[in-house]
């Protein structure tokens, strides 16, 4: 699998994406797979991931299906294949997923835009009814200051974005200004665009 392939299954499972590692005692064999849940409004968004998946990956495409998702209409879709077991390994310790600077220098301007619409959100901040500054938040949920650092210190020194750290019920997040957000929708917007159900996650700021 080549380098630009890495990327952007990385950024995929950075995102909603959850690879999983299936041993089988009986078979004497280990299977991996990529799985994602939406809500039923980007179900398009899905496709187009399942398509994404589907021609670096190979082999027989699965349906996106429709789900009931805790009583909200879903959708979902599930893809096996042996080369997840890099992304596997790279992702996740003891089953549990976590975001090193190694799997972050594999991203390139189109992962990240994966990571982003997965996981991001645009905020307007109001003032008097009239909006004022925004501010971005990348929903990283670590489980320690030191694993979003990381995160932080990667954006500064390789894409010139000062994001700050976001804390919210013993989790830590990503978030950055007005000033920076002018910086990195540039990055993402030309992949964001090409998907029209996603277009809520980026705006003229």
């Amino acid at each position: 699998m080549n380098k630009k392939n890495k990327s952007i299954l990385i950024g995929l499972a950075l995102g909603d994406g959850c690879v999983s590692k299936n041993i089988y005692k009986r078979y004497n064999s280990v299977s991996y797979y990529i799985g994602f849940t939406h809500g039923i409004k980007q179900y398009e968004y899905l496709k187009f991931k399942a398509n994404l998946l589907n021609k670096i990956l190979g082999g027989k495409q699965n349906q996106v299906r429709v789900i009931n998702n805790s009583g909200y209409a879903g959708c979902k879709y599930q893809k096996a294949h042996k080369d997840l077991k890099f992304i596997y390994e790279l992702l996740y310790y003891n089953g549990k997923k976590r975001i090193t600077r190694k799997a972050l220098d594999y991203l390139d301007a189109e992962a990240i835009a994966y990571w982003y619409m997965d996981d991001g959100s645009l905020y307007a901040q109001k003032r008097n009814g009239k909006i004022h500054a925004y501010s971005l938040v990348i929903s990283t949920c670590c489980d320690t200051e030191e694993e979003v650092n990381e995160i932080i210190k990667y954006f500064m020194e390789v894409w010139n974005i000062r994001f700050n750290i976001k804390r919210n019920k013993g989790k830590f997040s990503i978030t950055c200004n007005t000033r920076e957000i002018r910086k990195f929708l540039p990055i993402i917007k030309p992949y964001v665009s090409k998907i029209p159900c996603m277009s809520y996650k980026i705006k003229d700021v």
